[in-house]
């Protein structure tokens, strides 16, 4: 037998008190004289027999009383030889998974819940010299202290959902790396509460797990595994018109294993309801539907779409951002005096065209730009190339309508595309007619009615080609390319194998004209701000204008107002994604210099922690007994968890029989005081 506080047993001197008192009795006799002393004397006698029996059945009940509550103090147990744990560690770490999954439910109890209760009861198996740590999916930054019981508590009472996830290598290398900063040796107790959620392409099995001490996994597991969310929203075009019916594309995923009927979907712009509508969605599926809005006034609009889903409630809101008719910056650079595109672009509010002849270009404007027009250039100088390098890196889109005679090599150089002189003398060749494009071409989506083979096209003359490189858009009926655009990663660049003159083409005075440069200029904002961002992003990229290295952004989602890790890279805004601080929503971006506001950006909470699948028990077990220092406990009296794991991982402590032998021996001396007379 051995004893969990062995300290208490010096508490066995206390048996010297009732010796004391029984063999020190400090009461002063009285003489008593009777008429009939022999009489008196033989009664005497019999009563000091009978008091003295009294007296040491009196001691010795209390005694065994001492003794019994000495030992129930010090927690006498026989230890468990068929334990698998090791040493007796001095420090024990606790992963409480806090993640948003942890909302589903067991019975009526959150599974989040539970785990903090569960956590308080492993405070009652370790004696109260043990130290605790934390390890929660929050900020890592105090995950090495280990505290008392009664500051470990505090710190789950103040716990809360959390939006990002710790992978369970991340836990194990955190409670590990712990140990060994505290010096904390071997044999210590790590313990780990979740529902353990499984993403897409994890294995447990493949984790390493620290040899030198013992861990325990507790799972929970949820009753309802149902969960209807927003896998992701977009647009058919990036560009919003105001007044327009605009088409917003919403998929569905529902994780349910039963068909979910009469699911209102809601819209809401400016925190205003514009559209809704009831779906019906099969079992582990997903769906596409479509909402239509319109909006009468621009600028960018903090947007969402909301649900009703329960018990898994973090994800029934899906934020994102609309920039409602944006200004198109438009920089033309000419070699000539050509007004047919300002003709285009110089009447409409949302095209903002700024007009440069080479010789007096300023160079930065095109770093600022949406879209470059090199209009009629015969060839490109060395700061024209890398001022169009740079820009394009930017994802700033180009649009070439070639100069006569031009430089090829230039061009090539410039473009970074072969490009190719096809007609010397222009005034050899005749004009030839384009093909009428394809009608599956999503560039033309909208700009024709219907797409008919003898439909009226432009016409004009191959210059310049560039082989069989890029998509082309416009085809000559002689095979050369009129329109192809070069996608890259970062912008798109157009080029024309005409120039823009009447000695090449009449595409200028034709129908197809204005509409084929709004979708040009419209295509360059392909490559703008997304919709929304989630937490598990590591980078937010924000195109600004008008900003210097100086200016600083803060955002706000009253009451939250912080300022994000951010840096200047050309006219994007490349922002830190935020974890622990921020909660899903629309927030708004403020110059902190001037508190002018930028705009919106939406953040989301991981869609993985939505997608409700677990590790099973088979694979759970499996990672048990691949490592001999894991116990699983699956079913569990979670009432009851602290007293049956001390007495199967510890010993059968015998505390209780202790107490009950003590409180045994303190009625048996009541009643010898009570009820034996003659004394």
């Amino acid at each position: 037998m051995s004893f969990l506080y062995p300290a208490y047993l010096y508490g066995l001197f206390l048996i010297s008190i009732p010796i004391v008192i029984h063999f020190f009795n400090f009461q002063k006799a009285r003489k008593v004289y009777f008429t009939n002393v022999n009489f008196l004397k033989s009664v005497k006698e019999v009563t000091n027999a009978r008091s003295k029996i009294k007296n040491i059945l009196v001691l010795l009940s209390r005694i065994l009383f001492l003794i019994c509550l000495v030992l129930a103090f010090a927690r006498p147990f026989i230890p468990n030889e068929n334990s698998n744990v090791q040493g007796d560690g001095n420090y024990v770490s606790v992963y409480i998974d806090n993640s948003f999954s942890m909302q589903n439910e067991q019975g009526n109890r959150r599974l989040f819940d539970i785990a903090v209760r569960q956590a308080e009861e492993i405070t009652k198996i370790f004696p109260s010299n043990t130290l605790y740590q934390l390890v929660s999916n929050n900020s890592t930054e105090n995950f090495q202290f280990f505290y008392d019981a009664n500051r470990f508590l505090e710190r789950i009472s103040e716990l809360e959902f959390s939006n990002t996830d710790l992978a369970w290598e991340d836990v194990a290398n955190i409670q590990k790396q712990s140990f060994s900063q505290n010096s904390a040796g071997q044999g210590n107790h790590v313990f780990w509460v979740s529902d353990f959620q499984k993403y897409p392409n994890e294995s447990i099995n493949s984790q390493t797990i620290d040899t030198l001490n013992n861990y325990y996994l507790l799972p929970l597991r949820g009753t309802n595994k149902s969960n209807l969310y927003v896998d992701s929203v977009w647009l058919a075009s990036p560009f919003i018109q105001l007044q327009e019916n605009t088409p917003l594309t919403v998929k569905l995923r529902n994780d349910s294993e039963e068909e979910l009927y009469e699911q209102v979907i809601r819209l809401y712009i400016d925190d205003k309801q514009v559209s809704s509508t009831t779906i019906e969605i099969a079992p582990i599926s997903t769906k596409e539907i479509n909402l239509s809005f319109a909006i009468t006034e621009s600028g960018s609009k903090p947007c969402r779409i909301e649900l009703d889903d329960y018990p898994i409630v973090f994800d029934n809101e899906y934020f994102f951002t609309l920039q409602v008719a944006p200004k198109i910056k438009i920089i033309q650079v000419t070699g000539g005096n050509t007004k047919y595109l300002e003709r285009v672009y110089g009447n409409e509010p949302f095209f903002e065209l700024e007009k440069y002849s080479i010789n007096d270009l300023d160079y930065n404007a095109l770093q600022n730009a949406d879209l470059v027009v090199l209009d009629n250039l015969k060839t490109f100088d060395n700061a024209l190339q890398t001022a169009l390098k740079t820009a394009m890196a930017k994802g700033v889109s180009v649009v070439v309508f070639p100069g006569l005679n031009a430089n090829v090599d230039a061009y090539s150089k410039a473009l970074q595309m072969p490009f190719r002189t096809l007609t010397h003398n222009i005034n050899e060749r005749a004009f030839v007619e384009a093909e009428a494009p394809e009608a599956e071409n999503p560039f033309f989506k909208g700009v024709f009615e219907k797409v008919v083979t003898n439909m009226s096209m432009p016409k004009g003359i191959a210059v310049y080609g560039w082989n069989t490189l890029g998509e082309p858009l416009l085809t000559y009926k002689n095979g050369h390319p009129y329109l192809s655009v070069f996608k890259r990663e970062t912008h798109n660049v157009f080029v024309f194998s005409s120039p823009l003159q009447e000695e090449t083409s009449n595409f200028f005075r034709h129908a197809l004209f204005v509409p084929v440069m709004y979708k040009v200029a419209l295509e360059s904002k392909v490559n703008s701000n997304r919709l929304a961002y989630s937490f598990s992003d590591e980078i937010a990229s924000v195109k600004v204008r008008d900003f210097t290295r100086n200016d600083i952004v803060k955002f706000r989602l009253n009451p939250l107002e912080f300022i994000p890790d951010q840096r200047m890279v050309g006219n994007e805004l490349l922002i830190t994604v935020p974890k622990s601080e921020a909660t899903a929503g629309n927030y708004l971006m403020i110059k902190n210099r001037t508190n002018e506001m930028i705009g919106h950006i939406a953040f989301n909470y991981n869609k993985a922690e939505s997608n409700l699948q677990f590790f099973s028990e088979t694979e759970l077990n499996e990672f048990a007994e691949r490592n001999p220092q894991v116990q699983l406990y699956e079913n569990r009296d979670e009432e009851n968890f602290a007293k049956d794991f001390q007495e199967q991982q510890f010993a059968k402590s015998l505390w209780r029989y202790a107490l009950f032998l003590a409180l045994l021996f303190l009625l048996a001396e009541t009643l010898l005081v009570r009820f034996w007379k003659g004394a």
